[in-house]
């Protein structure tokens, strides 16, 4: 998980938007836990993204 974390920074938009895409996947993967507290910040930062897709 850290490095999808890290991904979901990167600074080329085409990293981030793959995130993007394959969210749902890794979040499924994941403990609602995580999901609250990790992955919800992440998912709005990727939706607030400047760089449109």
């Amino acid at each position: 998980m850290p490095k999808f974390f890290d991904l979901c920074s990167d600074s080329l938009w085409g990293i981030r938007k793959a995130c993007a895409e394959c969210f749902m996947v890794v979040s499924n993967c994941t403990s609602p836990e995580v999901r609250r507290t990790k992955l919800s910040p992440l998912f709005i930062n990727l939706i607030s993204d400047q760089s449109r897709w």
